[in-house]
């Protein structure tokens, strides 16, 4: 089972069991190769999160793209600063102050 999220590894917690010993206990052989799945599991449901975090900032970047394409910037240039008029004070906190 390949998790791709925390409620799929909660899962796998609900149903993990451990080979008794003779002598009660569980064997320690048994619990590590559990332990190591269960590595693997989290490894899938992390590297699931990675692709749905990275397919989301691609999806931003082609919006911001898109929004600046239709107001007529591009990649790389600087945004367009307001232009100072005649006689207008400068406003405090920009490039004309």
């Amino acid at each position: 089972m390949a998790a791709a999220n925390m409620d799929d590894i909660a899962e796998v917690f609900k149903k993990l069991r451990f080979q008794k010993t003779l002598f009660g206990g569980v064997s320690q052989k048994d619990v590590w190769r559990k332990l190591e799945n269960l590595q693997k599991e989290y490894r899938s449901a992390y590297e699931a999160q990675q692709n749905r975090y990275e397919g989301r900032l691609q999806e931003r970047d082609a919006i911001i793209a898109s929004l600046r394409e239709r107001l007529g910037e591009h990649p790389g240039q600087p945004e367009a600063q307001p232009e100072k008029r005649q006689g207008e004070a400068p406003v405090k906190g920009t490039a004309h102050e």
